[in-house]
């Protein structure tokens, strides 16, 4: 049987948390302090809002590099080819999948995305990241 709340276990309960609080805060301060690579994993169903968080992060991390994912649905206002993503025609898409030129791919609502092995969009005229990002879109269940 667990000894009854008094208000000394609450305020002892409440240092520990400001404590950790307190350690947690300092240890985000040194991370932003270094200049140390950084992986984001953004992740979420379908219309979540990633691509909000990662404009955010790039309003954040000027400089920080990303792989851009291929897909074959339409351009949304707003978006940018080579950018936001690389909107590929269906055919051109296959193609890339034939010819072995995708890390992994998905087909989500009749839309194929994928995220191409590193480097291999350059003859595309799309600068090539060191990094990779992958962003595929999961259908929600």
């Amino acid at each position: 049987m667990t000894a009854p709340h008094t208000p000394n276990t609450f305020l002892a309960r409440d240092a520990d948390f400001e404590a950790l609080y307190s350690q947690g805060d300092a240890l985000i301060q040194r991370l932003r302090a270094t200049s140390r690579p950084r992986v984001f994993i953004i992740s979420g169903p379908s219309g979540v809002g990633k691509d909000s968080v990662i404009e955010q992060l790039r309003s954040h991390y000027p400089n920080a590099r990303y792989v851009v994912t291929a897909t074959t649905r339409p351009m949304r206002r707003g978006e940018v080819d080579g950018i936001h993503y690389l909107f590929l025609g269906k055919q051109e898409f296959l193609d890339g999948l034939a010819t072995n030129n995708f890390i992994e791919h998905a087909l989500v609502y009749d839309n194929h995305s994928a995220c191409y092995h590193q480097g291999r969009r350059q003859g595309r005229g799309h600068p090539s990241a060191l990094h990779q990002r992958c962003h595929i879109d999961l259908p929600r269940t």
